[in-house]
């Protein structure tokens, strides 16, 4: 009984980790760049019932032991991140940059270190740079010092070439970089849809990639798995919920006898 307690125990945190990833991707159905997290579950330690005083028995498989083992439970996962891209949708905005392919875009946050997102729906601040929502500094390499953007004075090319417009033809600036990484999973959220890099992570400038001006990149949640998934996780807690509630009310079966 009290195996069946922890195993019921480790069942319910399971589940609620994959209810929190599931509430998390549908709070962000709407964020643009948003990418949807899942979580796996693996099988905790197994204890192997053939051991002195244990009853065995054997197939006629070549004696091959069949006895069964005894599991303590389950555990959830690492949170894994699906990278697969999202709908691009036409905004006509000059400062919305989508990205065509992998990669992310560098930010610097206002403690002066990097970040990286997906998010594509950039203003301009008082001092004419590109900046997200939350105000992280979009990185733009310029050739001959920082230019003052305005709504409608600048042009991005598809593979980052920031242009100023002029009579007589645009003029290039600088370079917005798209960077990318070895392995699906280099990068840790940070929050607020940005995302850091691990320790070790290799992390480059990719060209393969395009900047598309004018549009944004909507959140590759599919609302109606995340229902489903939902509603499979709330009916797996609520049947540990019951194991564990018989489980405690044989104990007091027990305990009654014993009086």
């Amino acid at each position: 009984m009290i195996g069946l307690m922890w195993t019921s125990r480790s069942a319910m945190n399971a589940q609620q980790q994959k209810l929190d990833a599931i509430s998390n991707n549908i709070a962000n159905v709407n964020t643009d760049g948003y990418k949807t997290e899942q979580v796996q579950f693996t099988d905790l330690l197994y204890d192997n019932l053939t051991r002195v005083g244990y009853p065995t028995n054997t197939n006629n498989n070549n004696g091959i032991n069949s006895d069964p083992q005894n599991g303590t439970g389950v555990k959830a996962t690492e949170w894994i991140r699906d990278n697969s891209q999202g709908a691009i949708t036409q905004t006509n905005q000059s400062t919305d940059l989508a990205l065509d392919g992998s990669g992310y875009f560098r930010v610097i946050r206002p403690n002066g270190t990097a970040a990286y997102e997906r998010s594509s729906d950039f203003n301009l601040d008082t001092n004419g740079r590109l900046v997200d929502k939350s105000g992280n500094i979009l990185e733009v390499n310029y050739t001959n010092g920082p230019v003052i953007l305005t709504q409608n004075n600048f042009v991005v090319a598809q593979d980052g070439t920031l242009s100023i417009k002029q009579p007589n033809g645009d003029t290039a600036v600088g370079k917005i970089n798209v960077y990318d990484t070895i392995g699906n999973d280099s990068m840790i959220s940070a929050g607020d849809n940005l995302y850091v890099s691990k320790t070790g992570a290799q992390i480059f400038a990719t060209n393969s990639t395009n900047i598309m001006q004018g549009y944004v990149e909507n959140s590759n949640v599919d609302i109606a798995k995340e229902m489903t998934d939902m509603i499979s996780a709330q009916r797996a807690f609520e049947l540990n919920t019951k194991s564990l509630t018989t489980a405690d009310q044989m104990w007091q079966m027990v305990n009654n006898l014993q009086k």
